[in-house]
């Protein structure tokens, strides 16, 4: 069964949501722009209350344009962002690298638009729209090093636990390709991770490539204590291949609570009592 689609919802005498006058004879409302320039007004000013907090000064401009990219999404503001589409004018939905450049642009237009002047306010922007970009390029080489000569993208591996004492894997993932060895931290503990770290030091010298070591810090953990003695939970994962593609599946055997019946194709799990749950290769009766 198909629905009607909808009519359109008529307009109203909202100057915000219906269309410029036809009698104006001006392509743009007035009252529209200048209603959405004192939204921008008030967004800009909560933008540069937050530049406090910009505490890096080898990257003050980026910090403070991360400060403004907060601001901006911390509110919902599509609301607004559908009426500067409408208008015409960008909706700041790509304004991540050049937040206050991207917002002040679209006061201007809005100023021309509704005749009221407008004054330059680059000075107060802490990137525009060339340099934020060379600021990644700048960042990210400093991160992730050069690009390797034959490929435009760098590989990064996580590396596993038997990294850090099975040097001849950490070589064999530097001989294929790897660019970066990330070092999950929340996982073993400081002396595995400086063994990671001394392997793949050790493999690229033994193969003179260079390769950067990154270390993800381990981010806040809640802790509720000792648990209460509870049910086993049960996991079951099906067998993979070597690509990581399931090949065997795993099923479940479900039966009512109290029922002793065995479930075709499934085997009593060993330890487990109770409810008698049972699990096997066989289909999901």
């Amino acid at each position: 069964m198909t629905s009607k689609p909808r009519s359109p919802a008529p307009e109203t005498a909202d100057p915000l949501t219906r269309p410029a006058s036809a009698d104006a004879g001006a392509a743009w409302d007035p009252d529209v722009c200048r209603n959405l320039a004192e939204q921008l007004w008030t967004l800009r000013r909560h933008m540069l209350a937050q530049e406090a907090a910009a505490h890096q000064p080898d990257h003050q401009a980026s910090a403070r344009n991360l400060l403004h990219y907060l601001a901006l999404r911390q509110q919902d503001h599509r609301e607004l962002q559908e009426r500067l589409a409408w208008v015409g004018v960008s909706s700041l939905g790509r304004a991540e690298s050049h937040v206050l450049a991207n917002l002040d642009k679209v006061l201007g237009i809005l100023h021309h638009l509704s005749n009221q002047p407008w004054n330059d306010h680059s000075a107060e922007e802490p990137v525009g729209i060339v340099t934020s970009q060379r600021l990644l390029q700048q960042h990210t080489l400093a991160l992730l090093g050069p690009e390797p000569a034959e490929r435009v993208v760098r590989v990064m591996v996580t590396l596993p636990s038997e990294a850090a004492h099975d040097a001849a894997l950490v070589e064999r993932l530097v001989a294929a390709g790897m660019d970066i060895a990330r070092i999950n931290c929340a996982h073993d503990a400081a002396p595995e991770w400086q063994a990671m770290a001394e392997h793949v030091r050790q493999a690229a010298r033994q193969l003179g490539r260079p390769v950067r070591v990154l270390m993800d810090l381990g981010g806040p953990k809640l802790r509720t204590g000792t648990l209460l003695p509870g049910p086993a939970v049960l996991k079951l994962r099906p067998q993979r291949d070597e690509f990581g593609r399931p090949v065997v599946p795993a099923a479940v055997g479900l039966r009512t609570a109290g029922s002793v019946a065995p479930v075709p194709g499934a085997h009593r799990l060993a330890g487990r009592s109770g409810g008698g749950r049972q699990a096997g290769a066989g289909g999901c009766p």
